[in-house]
């Protein structure tokens, strides 16, 4: 898989192997929290396994008029891409009855995804129509304080009148604009798509309210 900006992958990578309890190692995927019971070993790129996760969301409440809420925020499912050879890698790396941890090391925080999330789009939006064209909401998501309203604001792609379209480009940004016909709000609206061109979800993450600044997206 490649890389933005031409960048390239590093050479050796850290991963780390247990003894598996189960005979399904090289059959299954399982979920594990933490590593306190893997050890660390060193492979080459060549050898890596590769899987990328990517979350499935709900759609942020904004778009259904849904009361605001601080802590339902969740990541719905995940999305595991893999290349064709990825079990052979993963027997490979872990070795005969052992299994090999594929994530991070640590649990991903729901939260730490959608402010990731608020912060692409509030930046894009920023630099796509300038600072002051809009009434920013995730100034605290940004900030990492309470309350986020993050289920509110940050959520799956409305595949409406906007469809998810398949892209030659790594990474997609667009910014637009949602219209409320019963109050005539309009909302400044990115989606954002991480690593499109393999077709990954996409995220439509409200930004703020347009004001008579806003210039017409």
């Amino acid at each position: 898989m490649r890389r933005g900006h031409k960048r390239k992958w590093p050479e050796r990578f850290t991963i780390h192997v247990k003894r598996s309890e189960k005979p399904t190692i090289g059959s299954s995927l399982e979920l594990h929290e933490n590593i306190d019971d893997f050890t660390a070993q060193e492979i080459s790129l060549d050898d890596h396994p590769s899987p990328m996760l990517a979350p499935n969301l709900i759609p942020a409440g904004i778009w259904f008029r849904r009361p605001m809420d601080d802590t339902d925020f969740r990541l719905a499912s995940l999305n595991i891409a893999t290349p064709p050879d990825f079990w052979q890698r993963a027997r490979r790396v872990a070795g005969k009855g052992n299994k090999v941890l594929l994530g991070g090391g640590r649990k991903l925080r729901d939260d730490d995804f959608g402010r990731f999330l608020a912060k692409i789009a509030h930046s894009h939006a920023v630099a796509s129509i300038g600072p002051g064209s809009f009434e920013p909401v995730l100034i605290n998501a940004i900030r990492d304080l309470r309350p986020m309203y993050l289920s509110h604001y940050v959520g799956a792609a409305l595949n409406g009148n906007t469809p998810v379209l398949p892209t030659e480009h790594l990474h997609t940004l667009q910014i637009g604009q949602v219209q409320f016909d019963e109050t005539g709000e309009r909302i400044v609206c990115v989606r954002v798509r991480l690593f499109a061109v393999y077709g990954f979800p996409a995220y439509d993450i409200a930004v703020g309210a347009a004001t008579d600044t806003t210039p017409p997206l």
